[in-house]
């Protein structure tokens, strides 16, 4: 998977490159590693969409997408909460973590 099987508002891109400090374009190297994927009910009521926990170097992020054709449409991608982080990291790595 690379930067060319998603797709985002731009102005959104920048929006959250200021608020969170993430920029989409690098939001397709979570999909390289193992990831947490879970269909997001309350927020799917006009598209589907799904949320996703992944690592995007070392640091574990949460990541909101749609599908458009055979695009991912990033919605919003952030760092995690320390309990997703916590989730994430005993999923995979199997290792207690203390926050």
């Amino acid at each position: 998977m690379d930067e060319s099987d998603f797709e985002w508002d731009e102005t959104k891109r920048r929006e959250n490159l200021r608020k969170h400090g993430i920029d989409f374009r690098e939001v397709y190297r979570l999909f390289w590693n193992a990831t947490l994927e879970d269909y997001d009910w309350e927020h799917s009521e006009s598209e589907e969409r799904y949320k996703v926990l992944g690592l995007l170097g070392e640091e574990v992020i949460f990541c909101v997408y749609t599908e458009r054709g055979q695009k991912r449409r990033i919605v919003t991608a952030r760092k995690a909460t320390g309990a997703e982080r916590v989730l994430y990291l005993m999923s995979f790595l199997g290792e207690e973590i203390n926050d």
